[in-house]
């Protein structure tokens, strides 16, 4: 007796794209569906430098991506077809900065439909665990984009031990906030989606800032605003490359855990930028 055959086929005319890291919680794109969604052929590891967003040329923060073997669960978003030029276009301009992610576009297949104020709650830092997830569905397949990372890439981290991740994130800040904010900020909204990561839900119990009885933190990273300079222009705004070093040096020691580290100056980041996304 022959095996059931999977229908991968989709026959939407519409975009969709998987997050499996801060796109969950803050898309940034205008889509028309949502649903808790998996990747076969690729894991989500926090193992690639960021020295933009979340990080600097002086202190590279650590940001995830996906790297090859096993699977990775996230969301999927449905993006309308008259949208899909103008989500492309912003989702290289936010990830692809500077090389370190590659796109693809492959099968995904569905789960759960997240409802509306479900979305609300993802966005929350201060919200409880998802009641429970609506609608189930059949387990389609739909073609989506998504990102890897370039394992040939200087921003490639490849395998970090947990001593050094910690270290790097409670110390990096970059132009859209502080590492340690976006490393607990996804393991919060996987949590609320009923998404299990051990290697996640360790460094998080691990950077987490210690509470006293009050409730208010005893110690944790410096999360104030810090100015800005230089600024480079990348991807058609700001990115600020602020002074990780003496910002955060008493924080962390002032020194990278990573010996060797090397990355572009502003100036290489902006040409980078210019080559490849014609900007």
């Amino acid at each position: 007796m022959k095996a059931a055959q999977v229908d991968t086929s989709d026959p939407s005319p519409d975009l969709w794209v998987f997050g499996y890291g801060s796109l969950i919680w803050r898309p940034d794109f205008p889509f028309v569906e949502q649903r808790r969604a998996r990747l076969a052929g690729f894991h989500r590891a926090l193992c690639a430098y960021s020295v933009a967003h979340r990080g600097t040329v002086d202190w590279p923060g650590l940001i995830f991506a996906l790297r090859r073997g096993g699977y990775c669960d996230g969301v999927a978003f449905r993006v309308a077809a008259r949208d899909e030029d103008r989500v492309v276009t912003a989702l290289r301009a936010r990830e692809q900065v500077t090389g370190v992610y590659q796109e693809r576009r492959r099968p995904v297949r569905l789960g759960q439909r997240i409802a509306a104020n479900e979305q609300d709650r993802l966005s929350d830092v201060g919200a409880a665990a998802f009641d429970r997830l609506s609608t189930a569905t059949d387990g389609q397949f739909v073609r989506a984009l998504f990102y890897i990372v370039d394992a040939t890439h200087r921003q490639f981290a490849g395998n970090l031990d947990i001593r050094a991740q910690i270290r790097i994130v409670r110390g990096a800040l970059g132009g859209s906030g502080a590492n340690i904010d976006y490393v607990l900020e996804t393991h919060r909204a996987l949590t609320a989606l009923g998404i299990r990561d051990r290697q996640l839900a360790r460094l998080a119990a691990a950077i987490s800032p210690a509470r006293t009885s009050d409730g208010t933190p005893r110690l944790g990273p410096v999360t104030r605003p810090v100015t800005s300079s230089p600024a480079t222009a990348v991807g058609g705004k700001l990115i600020a490359m602020l002074p990780a070093r003496l910002a955060r040096g008493a924080l962390s020691g002032g020194r990278h855990p990573v010996r060797g580290w090397r990355v572009r100056s502003s100036h290489d980041l902006a040409i980078h930028h210019r080559r490849n996304l014609g900007t």
